[in-house]
C-alpha cells in the first residue's frame, strides 16, 4: 500500500518525466486499460476522453510535438490512501504561458493509473486554488 511519502515521490518522478519529455515512463505509470480525460484531449484529439495506453502514448507525443517545451511546477500533492487517489497540483509552462492545474488519478495496489483526469484551473498568476479545487482535495490529505 502506497504511503503519503510514496505518493509525493510518485508525483515528483511524474513531474521529472513530463519536463523531460519522457512519455515512456510517464506511461509506464499507466495501466494498459487507462481512461483519462481531459478538455485539452478534446482540443488535439477532438475527444476528451483517451482510453488505453497506446491511445494515450498518441495524444501525449501529438501534444508535446505541436505545444514544444513543457515545464511542470509541483505546488500540492494530496493522497487518499483508501480510495488510492492522487491528486497533483502544478503550474504547467506551456507555449510561455503559465496555467495551474490538477491531475486527479485513481492507482491501483501497484501505484499505476487505473483513471485520470486534467483540470485546468487558469492562469498561474491566480493567488489561491479555486474553492472547489481545494475543497475536492481536502479529501485526498
Amino acid at each position: 500500500m502506497f504511503t503519503r511519502r510514496q505518493a509525493l515521490r510518485w508525483a515528483e518522478i511524474w513531474a521529472a518525466c513530463w519536463n523531460d519529455r519522457d512519455v515512456e515512463t510517464v506511461l509506464a505509470l499507466h495501466r494498459d486499460d487507462v481512461r483519462f480525460e481531459s478538455t485539452v484531449a478534446g482540443r488535439v484529439t477532438g475527444s476528451a476522453i483517451v482510453e488505453g495506453k497506446d491511445a494515450l502514448r498518441r495524444y501525449w507525443t501529438r501534444l508535446l510535438r505541436e505545444t514544444g517545451p513543457v515545464r511542470l511546477e509541483l505546488e500540492r500533492v494530496t493522497w487518499d490512501p483508501g480510495a488510492l487517489q492522487i491528486a497533483v497540483m502544478y503550474v504547467a509552462n506551456l507555449e510561455g504561458q503559465r496555467t495551474r492545474a490538477c491531475e486527479l488519478l485513481t492507482l491501483d495496489t501497484w501505484g499505476r493509473v487505473i483513471r485520470g483526469r486534467c483540470v485546468l484551473l487558469g492562469a498561474a498568476h491566480q493567488s489561491a486554488v479555486p474553492r472547489e479545487i481545494d475543497e475536492l482535495a481536502i479529501s485526498y490529505q
